[in-house]
């Protein structure tokens, strides 16, 4: 549970209650510890989760950048979920990265050949 559910106030943005759940829980996974459900562990996690924590030894840079992501100490420091399957292309499939990656080339040549086509109308409107 987020530290802001505890204040017993409106909280003004659930979701990101809920991804700072994914990321104790995605914690979890990867650590194969369960974590605290009380006492100075448990208040330490919802300061903001440190790379230099031991609870990470062992788990990918990767995975630690997105675990600090989601449980960022304030709401507003955790991403939305849209923006964390956009930030974080390794919680895409395989076919989703492979998608992505022709999406932006396919994007760049666009940009490519609107830049020649308009180069080309330029040539053709100018008087001689």
């Amino acid at each position: 549970m987020a530290r802001e559910l505890l204040d017993w106030g409106p909280v003004p943005d659930l979701t990101k209650c809920d991804i700072f759940s994914l990321g104790i829980t995605t914690l979890e996974i990867v650590s194969g510890v369960q974590v605290a459900s009380e006492g100075q562990e448990w208040h330490l996690l919802r300061s903001g989760l440190k790379s230099d924590f031991a609870i990470l030894n062992g788990v990918s840079a990767e995975v630690q950048e997105i675990l600090i992501a989601l449980m960022a100490a304030s709401p507003t420091d955790r991403p939305s979920a849209h923006a964390c399957l956009e930030t974080f292309a390794n919680l895409k499939s395989d076919l989703e990265r492979e998608l992505m990656y022709q999406k932006k080339y396919a994007e760049q040549l666009r940009s490519q050949l609107n830049s020649r086509a308009v180069t080309s109308i330029r040539r053709r409107n100018t008087v001689y």
